[in-house]
């Protein structure tokens, strides 16, 4: 009998092979609409759920599919996958099709405002896109509109990856402390581009001075001496009307932390509590506990003043930190509604009565009140000016990083998030006291007092005459922003006791860009001049002098008047672009 050579292409070891190569395509079909930084995870957490039997197989591959397709349930749908030149490539596709979808509407025969009803409500269905504005016609311009797309699409999509990052166990302690490597890049190369335009940027005014705009920026070193003073002044107000200090430090409940740390600290591990919340959602959670505590204050008639920061855990999860001042004879009860409703929630948890609330009692033997808060306003600004007892650059405890490297992760964390890091408590308002300085040789005795102390940096003593002697910003009306929607700008200072004013912003200064190509914006978009004119609206051509056609052509556009002193008094910059 004829024997048969044995066809290898059939072989076991053949057709395994093609089995898992067949398999390894279709995982990198779906990752490829996902994030790289992911792609490392997801692939390991595939092969464990694969297994060695079909059904492990079907049960990896649709758990797989569900990780590519959750980005469609993220607000606004950004893509997973796109770098910053596709999302403003995608944000321009979507702006287009919101224009295109609402000029069909009206050629149905809609209304301006049904059409607008309509677009948002299309908007809602097809990309989770919820728009806040002050009328509906401000909602639909917005949706319209390319740069609020790419804002958009940028903010969600970060948020969506470091989302991402969390619940797949990515960062902790040990491995990615704060916020994600490539968050940090992404932060890093975004304030690069800033640092960039403005650097190419030039403030001119009406006398012919001018200022790189950079100039004008408030940078760290400026947040930090302006934080500082007002934090002593408050100190100052304290100690005059005999109040004790607390230190207190709150954070969240164990179902907003992805990560847990074991009894010794030495690694971490996924929390079976965990309900896959994010730090916003963690943060909005302090904030609304703050809430109740604050009406709780006022019911029981507590004054007190002070100063929080926020600041993240090696797991992304935000804790606060507050410095406040109250009577002494009130202490007792402030500790006691403080422990009341930040243990409120899930007060039966193991440890809850440890961990989600702690008080110091400041001790004027060791040091100033506002020494207990000075490390973390560096850790969280900045990182200079801490040293070890050996004058090396000092080490983060949560990040083991230097606190240079550890600033850079908490600033791009809370950039992510949107979390604001400083907020000060009870305190006169700090607009009034920029406004004052900038302003020289004042001669109104109703302002004065307040605007010597203002320029001294005496911060009690501002305080104390904002008490006596009410001020507040004087604002006029600015026409209308991109939206249609009514703005104002600060021109100076009203006392409300007299009514007398005073303008504090007198100079008109022009925005210049020389040979820098910017990307369209409120400063140069051309068609926002033609679409507000043709409607009969308030006419933007004296701001907009750009010609598309000679983008390397400078671009003026006059800012809001503004008057500075000089540099010291230039505490908060004169202007903002964009919003």
């Amino acid at each position: 009998m004829k024997s048969r050579s044995l066809n290898l292409s059939f072989s076991p070891e053949a057709v395994r092979q093609r089995q898992i190569a067949s398999e390894l395509a279709f995982v990198d079909g779906i990752l490829a609409k996902i994030h790289t930084s992911l792609h490392q995870i997801l692939r390991q957490k595939w092969q464990a759920l694969r297994g060695n039997d079909a059904a492990g197989l079907r049960f990896a591959n649709t758990w797989l599919r569900q990780q590519a397709t959750k980005w469609k349930q993220t607000p606004f749908a950004p893509d997973l996958a796109a770098d910053y030149d596709d999302l403003q490539k995608l944000a321009k596709a979507r702006a287009n099709e919101m224009t295109q979808y609402c000029g069909m509407q009206r050629n149905f025969g809609n209304s301006e405002e049904e059409s607008s009803a309509l677009l948002i409500n299309y908007a809602l269905e097809k990309y989770s896109a919820t728009v806040k504005s002050k009328h509906i016609e401000g909602s639909a311009l917005r949706l319209k509109n390319e740069k609020f797309w790419k804002r958009k699409l940028s903010s969600n999509q970060e948020r969506a990856l470091e989302h991402e990052h969390i619940l797949n166990g990515i960062i902790n302690k040990f491995s990615e402390c704060y916020v994600s490597n490539e968050q940090v890049k992404r932060f890093q190369a975004r304030n690069q581009r800033n640092e960039e335009m403005l650097q190419n940027a030039v403030v001119i005014n009406d006398l012919g001075n001018e200022v790189t705009l950079a100039d004008f920026v408030a940078n760290n070193e400026r947040k930090l001496a302006e934080t500082m003073c007002r934090l002593i002044g408050l100190e100052g107000i304290g100690s005059s009307l005999g109040y004790v200090g607390l230190f207190i430090t709150v954070t969240c409940p164990s179902k907003f932390h992805a990560q847990k740390l074991d009894k010794t600290g030495a690694y971490s591990f996924n929390n079976p509590n965990f309900d896959g919340s994010n730090p916003r959602d963690a943060n909005d959670y302090l904030c609304a506990v703050w809430v109740l505590l604050r009406a709780a204050f006022s019911d029981y008639g507590i004054d007190l003043f002070g100063m929080r920061v926020a600041e993240p855990h090696g797991n992304a999860c935000p804790h606060w930190h507050l410095l406040i001042f109250v009577p002494r004879k009130q202490r007792g009860l402030v500790v006691r509604l403080f422990r009341k409703y930040f243990r409120k929630m899930d007060k039966y948890e193991p440890m809850a009565w440890k961990h989600r609330f702690n008080v110091k009692d400041i001790d004027y033997h060791k040091g100033s009140a506002a020494g207990y808060l000075i490390k973390y306003l560096c850790k969280n600004m900045n990182g200079q000016g801490m040293f070890d007892s050996q004058g090396l650059i000092d080490k983060d405890f949560d990040s083991g990083l230097d606190v240079v490297s550890s600033a850079t992760r908490v600033k791009a964390w809370a950039s992510c998030w949107g979390i604001r890091q400083f907020q000060f408590i009870g305190s006169a308002p700090v607009g009034i006291w920029r406004e004052l300085r900038r302003i020289d040789g004042l001669t109104n005795d109703e302002f004065s007092a307040a605007a010597d102390a203002a320029d001294r940096g005496d911060w009690a003593e501002f305080t104390h005459l904002m008490k006596l002697d009410r001020k507040v910003l004087l604002k006029r009306d600015a026409g209308l922003n991109r939206y249609r929607e009514p703005v104002q700008k600060i021109k100076g200072l009203i006392d409300t006791n007299s009514g007398s004013t005073i303008i504090t912003r007198e100079r008109e200064w022009e925005l210049v860009f020389k040979g820098f190509d910017l990307p369209r914006n409120i400063l140069n978009n051309c068609r926002l001049e033609n679409q507000v004119d043709s409607l009969g609206q308030q006419s933007l051509s004296p701001l907009l002098h750009f010609d598309a056609s000679e983008k390397k052509q400078p671009l003026l556009v006059p800012l809001q008047s503004c008057d500075s002193k000089s540099n010291r008094r230039n505490s908060s910059p004169p202007l903002r672009l964009g919003g």
